[in-house]
């Protein structure tokens, strides 16, 4: 077997790779990129490299299928980037050693529904800007423990995440994004496992309310850390279903965004909200004494 550490092969006119065309050459990392008529990988043609490839790299190709089935035969494989590609569907994934994937840009519509998903060393997961891909399998990211990134905008997940839509397990995550997915609203327990530094993007969906039985459980996490909410970009009434946020000084500065009158969450009065929404508390006032 000979050894190489890195292949390069970019801008060529290949439309597949097919069995033994690298022969007995392995690589520790692999780079196509633009190849626009790369259509199809042969499994063998990547098993050479099977103990020894760590970042395989085949972006902005062309590509319609890729072997999925012998990631787990890739046993030292960090990082896999097949983002801008033409890939449909992805089957299951089970990794010990992989720690990012990449498939933004595809034209993704299906992640096989099944609970054997397994990457415990994941870090970064990109799955944004796939225009069809309307919904995750259940428990995709509970074997993730290591999980710091997950990129999830640009779908079509809306108009509302079911509950146990993600659930977490990983006490390093620091970011998710979901901007930009026709969401409305969020049923109770549709995100679950944040942590205290977990920022969260739903910027630029269509959510109306804040409702309280949703919201209340991931906001109070991100209160006992650096973590925040960012809503940016979402026509927000900021009446009454806004009233337990703005009324509570812990939790207020943990959530940003603008109303759909155009004020920031930030100016919003906490006594008017208090008087209009909770009159109960306001007691009888001839009972108070100065």
């Amino acid at each position: 077997m000979l050894v190489a550490r890195t292949l390069w092969m970019s801008h060529t006119e290949i439309e597949d790779l097919p069995d033994g065309v690298f022969g007995n050459v392995s690589f520790q990392e692999m780079r196509l990129e633009g190849n626009r008529n790369l259509r199809r990988i042969h499994p063998n043609a990547l098993l050479p490299s099977k103990d020894r490839l760590e970042i395989l790299i085949m972006t902005t190709c062309h590509l319609i299928d890729f072997p999925f089935e012998i990631i787990p035969e890739l046993k030292a494989l960090k990082e896999l980037h097949l983002n801008w590609n033409y890939l449909t569907n992805v089957p299951m994934i089970n990794s010990n050693s992989l720690e990012k994937l990449i498939l933004w840009g595809n034209q993704i519509t299906y992640l096989e529904d099944q609970s054997g998903w397994s990457m415990p060393n994941l870090k970064a997961f990109y799955l944004g800007e796939n225009t069809f891909l309307m919904e995750l399998p259940l428990m995709l990211v509970v074997t993730m423990q290591n999980l710091t990134r997950m990129e999830l905008h640009g779908n079509q997940f809306g108009p509302e995440l079911p509950e146990r839509f993600l659930e977490f397990n990983s006490p390093a995550l620091q970011f998710l994004a979901l901007h930009v997915n026709s969401i409305s609203s969020l049923e109770p327990g549709a995100i679950t496992g944040l942590v205290p530094d977990t920022f969260i993007n739903l910027g630029q969906n269509v959510i109306e309310e804040l409702h309280e039985a949703s919201f209340r459980p991931m906001v109070e996490i991100l209160a006992q850390g650096t973590g925040s909410l960012d809503l940016h970009g979402n026509p927000l009434s900021c009446w009454c279903d806004l009233a337990w946020l703005v009324t509570n000084e812990v939790l207020r500065p943990k959530v940003t965004g603008t109303c759909k009158s155009g004020t920031r969450l930030e100016d919003l009065d906490p006594q008017f909200f208090e008087d209009l929404c909770f009159p109960e508390n306001k007691g009888d006032e001839s009972d108070i004494s100065l």
